[in-house]
């Protein structure tokens, strides 16, 4: 679909007082539409400048490609998916805790198991003191079973996000294969940069222990890593856009 808008512009939504003010974003003057066919709805004007900004920069005549618009991508997630399938996703979320990623550290080869634990057992650390949750280091395909109690912690903790909050948890953890990481975003204890270098470990280690750079980059690997940098860094704007008037 090529553009079809002339402007892109922002408005609260009528009706609420301004200490609920919510916003949206209208195309020639119309309420931009949902997937799900629902009225856009921003939680305040700076998230939806990063959407309009998105929409306004697709030039006269070009294609749209909502793929690559990744704030309008944290947006519609949040409304048309998150908050209509909470509990489910919560239930989702709970079996990454069997298998995080930053408690299953390789024995071979050396290096790689020594540059594990350099990079990844501190927060595993961190993980403890702020959610009360010891998280074992595993080697091998063991797989930890955490108690009930800890589930429950994790439940307890989702539960105090508010939806974009916790929306924003849900794609980490989606997008890293880690609860730690996931906390430790919303928690804004890591940055989007950080997240990548941690989330990759393995695949960035390998990059220099083999020296790709000489031997010339991975096509796919390539793709893939911009696409994830792009979206935490989307999540991340928008994770600070909650935060502007605190």
């Amino acid at each position: 679909m090529k553009r079809f808008y002339k402007d892109v512009t922002i408005a609260p939504v009528v009706g609420l007082a301004e200490a609920e003010q919510e916003f949206q974003i209208l195309l020639d003057g119309k309420p931009m539409k949902t997937p799900a066919k629902e009225n856009l709805v921003l939680p305040n004007e700076a998230m939806a400048q990063l959407i309009a900004d998105e929409w306004q920069a697709v030039e006269k005549d070009s294609e749209i490609d909502p793929a690559k618009m990744y704030h309008t991508q944290v947006a519609v997630t949040a409304q048309d998916y998150v908050s209509k399938n909470r509990m489910d996703i919560q239930s989702v979320i709970m079996r990454y805790l069997d298998t995080e990623l930053m408690c299953y550290h390789t024995p071979e080869p050396p290096e790689m198991a020594k540059h594990q634990a350099e990079h990844w057992t501190p927060h595993l650390g961190w993980f403890e003191k702020e959610m009360s949750i010891t998280l074992p280091v595993k080697q091998g395909l063991d797989v930890h079973r955490p108690s009930d109690e800890d589930y429950k912690k994790i439940v307890d903790f989702m539960e105090t996000l508010d939806m974009y909050h916790f929306s924003l948890f849900q794609m980490l953890v989606s997008m890293t294969g880690s609860i730690v990481l996931a906390c430790a975003f919303v928690k804004s204890a890591l940055s989007a940069e950080e997240i990548f270098k941690l989330a990759k470990l393995e695949e960035l280690f390998y990059i220099d222990f083999h020296d790709l750079e000489q031997h010339g980059p991975d096509p796919i690997q390539d793709k893939s890593f911009t696409q994830l940098k792009a979206e935490l860094a989307a999540c991340e704007s928008c994770l600070k856009t909650l935060h502007i008037n605190e």
